[in-house]
């Protein structure tokens, strides 16, 4: 067992990061031998685009569930790409849509026999219909339902912490809005 195994759940995001990069990098060896010129990173941009053309870099960032300013930072890299288009809206010149380019329409053609096969292999490794998936969207439910920080702040509160009185220090800001906001919601909803 690695230590990231050995950790459990409190390195989750890194084992997640770490089985990311993983796959970033062998799809991109798969690419590289396939001679297929894109940057596996671009994928769920460029899928987004091509599923919801003219949409703007807000809706991106919603669609993906990211931040508005790492869609703008791909957004760049794929216009430096030449693979979209940045088009103002009619309305609102200040507001751009994404399209594709003839390129990057190209290029999202060329890749769809290899995502058929990583989706088919991975399915095979996965064992289960769908129980890696299933697992990956039970988790991103309850991130979103009750963030982790409440989850956790609440644990020590309740389960964890001795109970102790002290004066009020600015330090104790943080601890002190999420302890008065679980306490709250638990009793005033």
């Amino acid at each position: 067992m690695d230590s990231l195994e050995s950790l459990r759940y409190s390195a989750l995001g890194s084992r997640s990061k770490r089985l990311s990069d993983s796959c970033f990098e062998q799809v991109k060896q798969v690419y590289e031998a396939l001679s297929i010129a894109f940057d596996p990173t671009f994928y769920p941009y460029v899928a987004h685009i091509a599923r919801t053309s003219g949409d703007t870099i807000a809706d991106l960032a919603k669609g993906l569930g990211i931040s508005h300013p790492a869609a703008s930072k791909m957004v760049k890299r794929l216009h430096e790409a030449k693979l979209i288009s940045l088009k103002s809206d009619k309305t609102d010149k200040r507001t751009k849509r994404l399209f594709l380019t003839a390129k990057g329409e190209a290029e999202f053609r060329s890749i769809q026999p290899v995502l058929t096969s990583i989706n088919a292999v991975m399915e095979r490794m996965d064992g289960k219909s769908d129980g890696l998936l299933a697992a990956l969207e039970a988790f991103e439910q309850g991130f979103a339902e009750t963030p982790l920080r409440h989850r956790v702040l609440k644990h020590l509160v309740e389960e964890q912490l001795p109970l102790s009185c002290r004066p009020y220090e600015k330090s104790f800001h943080a601890f002190y809005e999420t302890h008065n906001r679980i306490w709250i919601q638990k009793n005033f909803t």
